[in-house]
């Protein structure tokens, strides 16, 4: 038996004993020994234990006599074990139900004695009242901080690793899998006895930029991707986390959770006893005894057996489903770098200067769509149900035509690649059926309902490049929804990092390839006073954006606005209308004179049915609006020259129309 494989850390602490299998009421049991006397060892009695050294002496010179080395847990050392009985199947290979643990836990593990377990070492503390053992699949999970030692081998899982401080991981394991052995009665659901002190843009931001903060920003986005799709998964997830954030405020998780992506009707929707919203804040309250208090650590105390999840285990592998991807990536990286520790050889990127870009004749910006849509990445964004899939498909066929976008801007003919990923094939024929009327369809207009995410476990970047080397012609690809697309599996940073690593993908596609890549996402219902920030995701998405466009208006409604700004488009919103016959949005013109002029008509109107002058009062009655909002509006109009001052608090149309 060597034990090289196991980590220094371990090696160094004096937690070391022999042990050997002897019969205890009829049944095997693994009996600790003093490595320095080999007399039995006790796990509260530190002095019966001994050094690594003196373990591996002893076991050395009196091999016949025992069967193995061990490690003991104690209250003072920071390390728990997890014990996966009976998780390794006859191939060698885990089993399915302990693959997401030890991808998970991502820590030093070795297998058992009997080659069939896998032992993991993480540095964390465990719960007091901790439940130890609970079936799983067809074996068990243990886990011990205490009074427990582990049988070790040196028979390393995976090479080259250390042991990971796991406690926010360890800790949920209790909390949905193992439980507490009794309930505890200071779980009950409170609110907590000073609200969390921040308002609540900065206590979104502070959740989304803590640790391991991932999944919950997919959360916030309103993703449900890690739990199957299975957004009532989602819901109890996001409020799980927004129980901690808001110290277990069951009013202000509500207030947040509607700011959020996941946030729907259902939402409210009648449930015996309450609203959905309701039970399921009272579900997540049952399950939390911790919250956040600034400065204040909080204590966390497990939630009861009669408050676990019915199936146990599940909602703790999909809560850390995005911490086993990003884990799984990590090792995938560092498995570029030699184990030699030698660098590969650094090659410098070369520079040029100011002079030399000067003296350079570059060619003009070959527009997509002028004015709006240039070679790079372009995020379109917009409430749902707000018609952005109809604007996109005629877009597509406009450009794959060379016709006309929004009714009036010509574009030139360029092949186009439709991802329509949140379409079928039925909904994307019978739009382009209304669209088309008795035109051909366009044979440089490719399309797909599906496509591998991007990143290096699905590859669909890598797929998105080789199809364009096969098809020079394209000039414009269109991911509906960018979302659907994007990267799921990136490492570390905060939330601003994940999304502006995502959104670069998309532009080094476009970059590389010389075309525009557009993205369609989602606007957040939360309002703001830029319109750039109500793009749902943190800011990265932006930034990383060479043009944002933004469908603006109300669900339902046949006029809308188009926001837009970028790096090489002018900052302005378009005014559209839709046309009901073309089933197309049609650009109407410059939406602030729109809003203008039908300022103008209404307060015009007003006048007419007054004998042509009126005061204040009697504009804001005809508007059916307050006396500020029509002082505000009247003097707009006397500004512009759209209304005349008459004196007396009278105002007519002026003398010029």
């Amino acid at each position: 038996m060597s034990l090289e494989s196991v980590p220094a850390a371990l090696r160094a602490r004096r937690q070391w004993v022999l042990w050997k299998i002897e019969v205890r009421d009829g049944k095997p049991t693994k009996v600790p020994y003093n490595p320095r006397t080999r007399g039995k060892a006790r796990s509260n009695t530190p002095g019966t234990w001994g050094s690594f050294a003196e373990a591996m002496a002893a076991w050395g010179a009196h091999r016949g006599q025992f069967d193995g080395v061990g490690y003991m847990f104690a209250e003072d050392d920071p390390y728990v074990g997890v014990d996966l009985d009976n998780c390794i199947a006859e191939d060698g290979t885990l089993k399915s139900w302990a693959r997401p643990i030890v991808g998970i836990f991502d820590s030093y593990g070795e297998r058992s004695p009997s080659g069939c377990g896998l032992h993991i070492f993480i540095e964390g503390t465990l719960p007091e009242e901790s439940r130890h053992k609970v079936p799983c699949g067809d074996g068990h999970i243990e886990a011990y901080d205490r009074l427990r030692f582990f049988t070790m081998t040196g028979d390393a899982w995976a090479e080259d690793r250390e042991i990971e401080g796991r406690q926010v991981e360890i800790g949920d394991l209790v909390r949905y899998w193992l439980g507490t052995k009794e309930p505890n009665a200071s779980s009950e659901t409170q609110r907590p006895a000073q609200p969390v002190d921040l308002d609540d843009r900065d206590l979104v931001a502070k959740m989304l930029d803590a640790r391991g903060a991932y999944g919950i920003d997919a959360l916030w986005r309103g993703d449900a991707d890690a739990y199957g799709g299975d957004e009532s998964r989602a819901d109890l997830a996001l409020c799980n986390h927004l129980a901690f954030w808001t110290d277990r405020d069951a009013a202000r998780m509500d207030q947040l959770f509607r700011q959020s992506g996941l946030y729907r009707e259902k939402w409210d929707s009648s449930r015996p006893g309450g609203t959905y919203g309701t039970m399921t804040i009272a579900k997540a309250l049952a399950g939390t005894t911790e919250g956040y208090r600034g400065s204040r650590a909080p204590e966390w105390q497990a939630p009861s057996d009669e408050d676990a999840p019915p199936e146990r285990g599940t909602d703790w592998v999909a809560l850390h489903e995005p911490t086993r991807r990003e884990h799984e990536a990590r090792r995938k990286l560092e498995e570029r770098v030699p184990r030699n520790g030698k660098r590969p050889p650094i090659e410098i990127p070369a520079t040029a200067t100011v002079e030399e870009l000067m003296a350079r004749v570059l060619p003009p910006v070959q527009w997509v769509v002028p004015d709006m849509i240039a070679p790079g990445f372009t995020c379109l964004f917009g409430k749902s149900k707000m018609r952005k899939s109809w604007l996109t498909v005629a877009l597509a066929l406009a450009v794959s035509q060379g016709g006309v976008v929004l009714g009036s801007i010509p574009v030139a003919k360029r092949g186009v690649l439709y991802l329509g990923m949140e379409d079928t094939e039925r909904r994307l024929q019978d739009r382009l059926r209304k669209m088309l009327g008795s035109d051909a369809p366009p044979a440089n207009l490719h399309y797909r309902t599906s496509w591998p995410r991007f990143g290096a476990k699905h590859n669909g970047d890598l797929m998105v490049r080789e199809w364009l080397r096969q098809h020079p012609d394209v000039g414009l690809a269109i991911f509906d929804t960018f979302a659907k697309a994007r990267n799921m599996q990136q490492t570390g940073g905060s939330a601003y990092d994940q999304d502006y690593d995502a959104a670069s993908m998309f532009k080094d596609i476009a970059d590389d390839f010389g075309i525009a890549v557009l993205g369609i996402h989602h606007q957040s219902k939360a309002s703001r006073d830029d319109w750039v920030d109500t793009l749902n995701a943190s800011s990265g998405l932006a930034a990383a954006s060479d043009t944002l466009l933004l469908l603006d208006g109300k669900r339902g409604e046949s006029s809308a606005t188009l926001r837009m700004t970028g790096r090489d488009v002018e900052t302005q919103d378009i005014h559209l209308e839709w046309n009901k016959q073309a089933w197309i949005w049609t650009a109407e013109g410059s939406a602030e004179e729109f809003d203008r002029e039908r300022e103008r008509e209404a307060v015009w109107a007003v006048l007419d049915r007054l004998q042509g002058t009126a005061k204040v009062a009697s504009i804001a009655d005809g508007l059916a609006t307050s006396r500020n909002s029509a002082y505000q509006l009247v003097n707009r109009l006397v500004q512009r020259g759209d209304l005349q001052h008459l004196g007396s608090g009278f105002y007519a149309r002026p003398s010029t129309h």
